[in-house]
């Protein structure tokens, strides 16, 4: 049998043999390398927050009127003790202050009949300052262009419409100037309570 023919004999199976005996000498000098040096890995985490624009009314304290006697009025409710209203906000120049005066008492002797005119001045200290001496009838808007704790002072005062026939009466008075704190709309509103007493 010549050559050509004794290697068209081997079986197909044979020579997978020998090609798989290939592959195991290869596996097996791999086996035997050093091993690979292990590679130092980094990544990041990463964290998110969101500051919504925020404030509050964190806590009211309300005024005193002191009723003083005259000769023009037969008498009227001056400025006593000032009302407060302690005000917090996140972001400046994005909140406004309102100071609303009332139309009416909220409460008063039955015998007083009248209306009565109202007035009112601010103060503004701590992280926002502002104030004014001016007797004010109207709502007051101003802006509050630092963030922070401010405290707003008001003081308030009744005056009788018609003194000589309708006097204020003996009795307890009550009136509500509204404080708003807001961003472009909505807001929190704290109610304060000057009250005296004749």
């Amino acid at each position: 049998m010549s050559f050509a023919e004794k290697r068209r004999s081997i079986k197909p199976a044979s020579r997978w043999l020998m090609a798989s005996g290939g592959v195991a000498v290869a596996a097996s000098l791999l086996a035997m390398a050093p091993p690979a040096v292990a590679q130092t890995q980094t990544t990041t985490v990463e964290f998110s927050g969101t500051v919504d624009p925020t404030g509050e009314i964190r806590s009211v304290t309300d005024g005193t009127m002191t009723y003083t006697i005259d000769s023009q009025t037969g008498g009227f409710f001056n400025y006593g003790s000032p009302a407060r209203v302690v005000v917090n906000v996140n972001n400046p120049s994005t909140w406004l202050v309102t100071i609303t005066p009332p139309a009416s008492f909220t409460t008063k002797p039955e015998t007083f009949t009248g209306a009565a005119t109202f007035f009112y001045r601010y103060a503004l200290s701590g992280a926002n300052t502002a104030s004014t001496s001016s007797d004010l009838q109207i709502p007051t808007q101003f802006p509050l262009a630092n963030s922070g704790e401010t405290t707003v002072e008001i003081q308030s005062k009744a005056l009788p419409q018609n003194p000589q026939s309708q006097p204020f009466t003996a009795g307890n008075y009550t009136l509500r100037l509204t404080v708003t704190i807001s961003p472009t709309a909505g807001g929190a509103t704290g109610i304060i309570g000057p009250t005296g007493t004749p």
